[in-house]
């Protein structure tokens, strides 16, 4: 019952006084009779009333009275913006009537009262607290403990105010600071200032001290109001209004106006004055202002000093009718005229002396213009008192016939008694109103201000898109953020730069914005401020739906729901966005910080239950809508600390992110499940099976190998634990995947081995055919082709009679590559495009990615370098979708090899830097190798021999570690061609034909083709002629039986050399015109330029000067386009030292 007890309140960040009246003790003491008791007890009450007085002037709440002392707080039950500021001018107030109590006390004292407060500022507790007998609103909370300690350790006449409240209000008083003061409940000495006095009433407490950023956003508006203000010199007068929420600008755009007016030094009168919030019932301040400031007379200065100046300037001013006008104008200013000024006057009649107060208004503006264009600035209207807005109104009759500007500042607040006549004023003088609605700053214009402010280029991005997305475009929001990260020290400047101490992911509400956002809400009719705060446990964005079926405590009457609403919208906190696709109506917040702080301000137990209610109403209504509302209700149940259901959602949310391939997502909803499971009683082990294994997957997908393996490591000791063998399956073969991956596999093999020996054992034939194609797949990397072969034929014939397309695909895909590689490459791509028709059909994406990584492999083998990159392209934007780092680095791996055949050689190298950058992040050591074959090839034809030297010994290293003797054998032959690059033939020799000896042993067919060419390069260079026609042989029968057109075009190059060698020089003519011919059609530049050099060595031998010169400048030609797409320094290493430049320049010397 204790726990379960409702609360009745919300959180609050309010302003605490302590007061404490001393010098009642002694008239205790020195109290005698019963008389001089009731003397000492009417002293008391007279002070307190006076002090309360104080507290009532400046809208706070008295809490309590304790004896002498009064507990007086700002901020609740109601928030205002400015809070802080109230609560020490109050304090000061207290003070000063105090003294002015002692000067004339109702009965004579032994010695003088004084008083001592504290001060402090922080989130309480508010509400009613008590019994169903006896209850009050109070507040409560560690902030009220520290403004009575401060109280406590204070002095007489001393206001002493902690760190917290200074920091709210430094720029509005004078502070002294004092020395650390030690409190009782307090571990740390408490930073202390005693506050002296107040500043001018025109300082503000916004902006970051020391930094001031140009205006920003706002030069067409400026640009009107600097004509506007150039009009008035020509004695033209108008009525400017400037409307905007809360910190966009608008007193700093008038404040600039008003500096380069000065600056020019224009011939004009400026006077403002400003409505304060807790000085609405003060009548006629505005004017007053601006009188006193005509004037040149101080708040501070008694009314005699006004009368004085207005004697004295009021007869050039108004001539015979001094006396008529000057004792109106010092009646509204509140001076207390000599008996004669008021003879005439009709004090008598209220309306009569307001009307000729007005008149007097009227009439000194009238004396004033013409003598001087006047600009009257009338700011923060939405506070201005009702009088000095009835005066205003009578001033609008008056710009059309004077040199006369009246700039009206105010919130978009309708509610105010400034909005009617604003609207008043665009109807009836249209011809000298203007309007203008400042609205947020642009992401553009928001980043271009914080820059300036920090003078800076650019904030890291992480923080920038923070500030931007908290401020949302305020220029105030995003001062108060900044200025919240440099006073806390996550900012720092150092030697001219801003620097971050420390990572940022969240930045809390600036507690200088807190009162501002606090007050809009507190304004709120309680119905609709409930409704709000409702709304904001929905979230920013929320759904009238969903708002009507959770907010029955409040009404159940939609019509009344609706009218809370329209109110909202009125009010300019939430707006109405356009109906979701089922037509619900859905409403946004305006602000994120107002949405954050209508939810801050509810107790945790409110939350809790509101949390709860929006769950249990979402979660069947949104059951037939598909999973992408699940994290929505998983929010819900996990706030209201409903764990069970709080982990349904969150797996059913992760599940469907990782569908959508929501990766980053996916994660954390596991995370958040995961931390969840520990709070859940009876928790069943498959839950948190589901769990890790889930998050493997997708763990596995971003590329993070080793958090992937330890999920399914842990998957697998669950399962193992509950006797989960499905389960055990599973994880044995994503384990076996993952160290295959890694090109661990002899730590790979017995995973395979343990998942097929349990599928056998239970007969669990999809389980069985899982593990049969993982074990093909793991056989096909290690080479063993023939086993590859029958683990997939067995999977395949175990999955048809299952009718199970993903077992079955996944089956033949896996016989396909095996097909590809015995050298069937047609048949292979037949097979392959077939499944990937059938992947797509039924949306699996591993499958088609698995297919495309086939394709891409078999078109490039015969030379199909276009089909191969069209498929490659797909394949990646399918991997950019899904996130899925598995298959990107064979992708950009045949993308090189494409754009290298075609002779782009910066393309092929940046395609295989990304294909070395991937492998990497995926820990694959195998692609890694592979890619740098693919860079060592293109170094060594663009004349970087060392270097593709170097990349091919990494690679081998690589594929050494792997164990695998496929990969090694393919990283030795390219080290082979390497060698061979750098005149190193023997062992280039040596090493070509111990890795197609091993290639022959395990059945490759395209390496062996491959491998073959790259030998017969070696004997073509040594001169060991009598090797070359057996090779030449194998290649040409199995690049022609394979359709391996680029190595095919190559076995006819290899054939007119020996048949050169033999003098058969019409015979090698033929042969390499085949070799073009077939290099023209397929697009293999680099073959072309091959042919044609050799082509015009044959012209030159058979002494065809003319012919040989064509094909020598049409292979010029070649390698120009190829040198141009290179870097100029590169370009020019290529022309001198490229094999093919090389064999051009030799062309050239015999020509």
């Amino acid at each position: 019952p204790f726990l379960s007890s409702t609360i009745e309140g919300e959180r609050k960040q309010v302003t605490i006084i302590f007061a404490d009246i001393s010098g009642f003790t002694a008239l205790n003491d020195a109290a005698r009779t019963p008389d001089e008791v009731e003397r000492v007890l009417q002293i008391v009450n007279h002070c307190l009333h006076m002090l309360s007085e104080v507290v009532y002037e400046y809208d706070g709440y008295i809490d309590k009275y304790i004896g002498d002392a009064i507990m007086a707080v700002f901020g609740a039950p109601r928030s205002h913006e400015d809070d802080p500021e109230r609560a020490l001018r109050a304090a000061l107030a207290m003070r000063s009537r105090l003294e002015t109590f002692n000067r004339n006390p109702p009965f004579p004292l032994a010695e003088p009262l004084g008083i001592h407060l504290g001060i402090n500022t922080g989130t309480v507790i508010a509400g009613l607290i008590g019994t169903k007998r006896k209850r009050a609103y109070t507040v409560m909370g560690d902030a009220v403990n520290v403004a009575s300690r401060l109280e406590g350790v204070s002095e007489r006449g001393e206001i002493l105010v902690s760190q917290d409240t200074y920091h709210l209000t430094n720029r509005l008083f004078i502070f002294k600071e004092r020395g650390p003061v030690e409190v009782k409940g307090k571990r740390e000495p408490l930073v202390v200032y005693e506050l002296l006095g107040a500043r001018s009433r025109y300082t503000t407490q916004r902006g970051i001290a020391g930094l001031r950023a140009p205006m920003v956003g706002r030069k067409k508006q400026f640009a009107t109001l600097k004509r506007q203000i150039a009009d008035l010199q020509k004695g033209k007068g108008g009525i400017t209004v400037v409307v905007g929420e809360a910190g966009l600008g608008k007193s700093r755009l008038i404040s600039e106006l008003q500096q380069q007016t000065s600056r020019q030094q224009a011939d004009l009168l400026w006077l403002e004055g400003r409505g304060l919030s807790y000085r609405q019932n003060q009548s006629y301040k505005l004017l007053i202002e601006i009188l006193r400031q005509y004037l040149g007379v101080s708040p501070d200065e008694p009314g005699e000093v006004v009368w004085q100046k207005w004697q004295a300037v009021g007869g050039d001013l108004f001539g015979h009718r001094q006396e008529e006008v000057i004792p109106y104008l010092a009646m509204l200013m509140g001076v207390k005229l000599p008996e004669e000024a008021t003879r005439n006057m009709p004090l008598s009649d209220s309306l009569l002396l307001q009307h000729r107060m007005f008149v007097a208004v009227g009439e000194w503006v009238e004396a004033v213009a013409p003598q001087k264009p006047l600009v009257l600035v009338f700011e923060d209207l939405h506070w201005a008192d009702p009088n000095s807005v009835a005066v205003l109104r009578f001033l609008m009759t008056m710009p059309q016939r004077l040199p006369l500007r009246l700039i009206c500042i105010t919130r978009p607040e309708k509610e105010t008694d400034f909005w009617p006549v604003k609207e008043e004023a665009a109807r009836e003088y249209p011809d000298v109103y203007t309007e203008f609605v400042l609205h947020p700053l642009t992401e553009a214009q928001s980043r271009s201000l914080v820059d300036l402010l920090l003078q800076v280029e650019q904030l890291p991005d992480t923080l920038e898109r923070l500030i931007l997305s908290r401020s949302e475009g305020n220029p105030l929001f995003m001062e108060e953020v900044l200025r919240s990260l440099i006073e806390d020290g996550t900012l720092v400047k150092e030697d001219d730069t801003w620097t971050m101490t420390r990572p940022v992911t969240e930045i809390d509400i600036p507690e200088t914005l807190t009162g501002v956002l606090t007050a809009r809400i507190d304004r709120l009719d309680e119905p609709v401020k409930r409704t709000l705060q409702i709304a904001a446990v929905i979230g920013r964005v929320f759904s009238y739906t969903v708002l009507t079926g959770v907010t029955g405590d409040i009404t159940d009457d939609k019509q009344e729901l609706n009218d809370y609403l329209a109110t909202l919208v009125a009010a300019e906190l939430i707006r109405e966005r356009t109906a979701d696709a089922d037509g619900d109506r859905e409403f946004i917040f305006k602000h994120v910080l107002t949405h954050e702080t209508a939810y801050n301000t509810l107790l945790l137990q409110q939350r809790r239950a509101y949390h709860k209610r929006i769950a249990d109403y979402m979660a069947p209504m949104y059951y037939l809508k598909g999973e992408e509302y699940a994290s929505i209700i998983a929010h819900h149940y996990e706030q209201g600390e409903v764990w069970h259901r709080a982990l349904t959602y969150l797996i059913r949310a992760a599940e469907a992110s990782t569908t959508t391939f929501d990766n980053i997502n996916a994660v954390h909803f596991y995370n958040r499940a995961l931390n969840i499971a520990r709070l859940v009683e009876d928790l069943k082990p498959p839950t948190l099976i589901q769990i890790y294994e889930g998050r493997g997957n997708v763990y596995k997908r971003l590329g993070k190998m080793d958090e992937a393996q330890a999920d399914f490591e842990k998957t697998l000791q669950l399962a193992k634990e509950g006797h989960n063998l499905p389960a055990q399956m599973r994880a044995l073969g994503e384990l076996g995947k993952l160290l295959t991956s890694r090109e661990k596999f002899s730590q790979a093999a017995p995973y395979f081995e343990e998942a097929l020996r349990i599928a056998r054992q239970t007969g669990d034939k999809k389980g069985l055919v899982d593990a049969l194609n993982q074990l093909g797949h793991f056989k096909f990397n290690i080479g063993r082709l023939t086993e590859a072969h029958r683990s997939f034929q067995e999977a395949l014939d175990i999955a048809r009679p299952l009718k199970n397309t993903r077992l079955i695909g996944t089956s033949q895909d896996g016989l396909a590559n095996v097909l590809l590689y015995q050298g069937e490459i047609s048949g292979a791509i037949d097979r392959l495009e077939q499944m990937t028709r059938t992947w797509r059909d039924i949306g699996y994406y591993q499958g088609l990615m698995e297919a495309y990584i086939g394709l891409a492999a078999a078109y490039h083998m015969q030379a199909k370098y276009d089909r191969s990159d069209q498929i490659c392209a797909d394949a990646l934007d399918i991997q950019e979708r899904t996130g899925d780092l598995n298959w990107a680095a064979g992708l950009h791996y045949y993308q090189g090899q494409n754009a290298f055949a075609r002779g782009n050689l910066p393309a092929a190298q940046t395609h295989f830097a990304e294909a070395v950058s991937v492998a990497r992040r995926l820990d694959n050591g195998i692609w890694q190798s592979v890619a740098l074959t693919g860079d060592s090839h293109n170094h060594r034809l663009t004349g970087y021999a060392e270097l593709a030297l170097s990349q091919a010994q990494e690679a081998v290293q690589l594929a050494e570690k792997a164990g695998s003797p496929l990969w090694a054998a393919r990283a030795h032959c390219a080290l082979g061609v390497a060698l061979c690059g750098v005149g190193d033939t023997a062992q280039a020799e040596t090493l070509l034909q111990d890795a197609l000896n091993r290639m022959t042993e395990l059945g490759f067919v395209p390496d062996q083709v491959d491998m073959l060419a790259h030998l017969l390069d070696v004997f073509l260079q040594t001169g060991n002629w009598d090797k070359i026609p057996p090779l030449l042989q194998r290649l040409t029968g199995m690049s022609l039986a394979s359709d391996m057109q680029a190595h095919y075009a190559r076995a006819r190059l290899f054939a007119a050399h020996l048949a050169e060698h033999q003098q058969q020089l019409a015979q090698a003519a033929d042969l390499v015109a085949q070799a073009q011919q077939i290099a023209q059609s397929t697009g293999n530049r680099l073959l072309e330029i091959a042919a044609t050099l050799h082509l015009a060595r044959l012209h030159i031998r058979r002494q065809q000067t003319g012919a040989a010169r064509t094909a020598w400048k049409q292979a010029g030609q070649q390698l120009q386009k190829i040198a141009a797409l290179l870097d100029d320094d590169v370009q020019t290493h290529f022309l001198q030292h490229s094999p093919l430049a090389k064999l051009w320049q030799e062309i050239q010397t015999l020509l």
